[in-house]
C-alpha cells in the first residue's frame, strides 16, 4: 500500500466504510443486520462530504491525500471528515493514490484549486459550553489535533480525553476576530470544571 499523506487516516477511512456497510461488533456468523436491531440508524454523511467521497473513491490498495482546496492552507481534519466538503479529486496513477481537495462543509467550493478566498475570523467561543465551542471550531475549519484543551488545573487534556471535558470555555487563544492563519500555534481553550468564575 502506498500512502502519500495522512497514513493514520486510512484506518479512519476504513472505519467510515465499515459503519456505512452496517458492520457491528457481533460475531461474523450472525445474520441479523444492525439496521434490524437498532431503533435509530446512524445518518450517512452527505454525498459530497470528504468522508463519503473517500468511501466511494478509494478502492483496493489505493492511498489518498487531502488538502485545503483554497489558498488558506488549512490542515484537513481527517478525524472529522464529515465536516469537510470534497471539491476536487484526481486519481494519481503514478502514486497509486487519489488526491482530494476540500473545504469546511459550511463553505462553498472555490471555482478552482488553490483559489484565493477571504480569510475567515476566529469565532468567539468564550462563555460557551465546551462541547458546542469545540464543534463551532471544527466546523470553521480548525483541526481537532491542533485544538489544545486545558481543563481545570491538570494542564492540556489528551485527545482521547477531550470527549470527557464538561464545562464552560473561560478563555480562548487566539482571541475572537483574529484572522485564521495555518502557520499560527495551536488554538487553546481554557475550560472550567462547570461554570467560569465571575470576573
Amino acid at each position: 500500500m502506498h500512502l502519500r499523506k495522512f497514513s493514520s487516516g486510512i484506518a479512519l477511512a476504513l472505519t467510515v466504510a465499515a459503519v456505512g456497510a452496517g458492520c457491528t461488533n457481533e460475531p461474523a456468523d450472525r445474520t441479523t443486520s444492525a439496521a434490524h436491531t437498532s431503533p435509530t440508524a446512524v445518518p450517512s454523511p452527505p454525498s459530497d462530504s470528504l468522508a463519503a467521497q473517500l468511501k466511494n473513491g478509494v478502492k483496493g490498495n489505493l492511498g489518498y491525500s487531502a488538502e485545503d482546496a483554497t489558498d488558506l492552507g488549512r490542515p484537513v481534519d481527517m478525524q472529522h471528515m464529515d465536516l469537510w466538503r470534497s471539491c476536487f479529486s484526481h486519481k494519481n496513477d503514478a502514486a497509486e493514490a487519489v488526491d482530494f481537495w476540500a473545504v469546511p462543509y459550511a463553505e462553498k467550493c472555490p471555482a478552482r484549486r488553490n483559489a484565493h478566498v477571504p480569510t475567515p475570523k476566529t469565532p468567539d467561543v468564550t462563555g460557551e459550553d465546551f462541547e458546542r465551542a469545540f464543534d463551532v471550531l471544527l466546523r470553521k475549519g480548525y483541526a481537532a489535533r491542533y485544538i489544545k484543551v486545558y481543563y481545570g488545573t491538570d494542564g492540556a487534556v489528551s485527545e482521547e480525553n477531550v470527549p470527557r471535558v464538561d464545562g464552560q470555555v473561560c478563555e480562548q487563544s487566539p482571541k475572537a476576530g483574529q484572522p485564521f492563519d495555518a502557520r499560527e500555534d495551536d488554538i487553546e481553550l481554557h475550560v472550567a470544571v462547570g461554570k467560569c468564575p465571575s470576573r
